[in-house]
């Protein structure tokens, strides 16, 4: 099982990004 370098923090960017999107969609919900 080989890891790629750096894909836990491709992952953590991708999740952030993920959940920033969330959070703007939900703002501009509740508006």
């Amino acid at each position: 099982d080989f890891v790629l370098p750096g894909f836990q923090s491709i992952l953590l960017m991708l999740v952030n990004s993920i959940m920033a999107f969330f959070a703007e969609m939900f703002v501009e919900e509740s508006l």
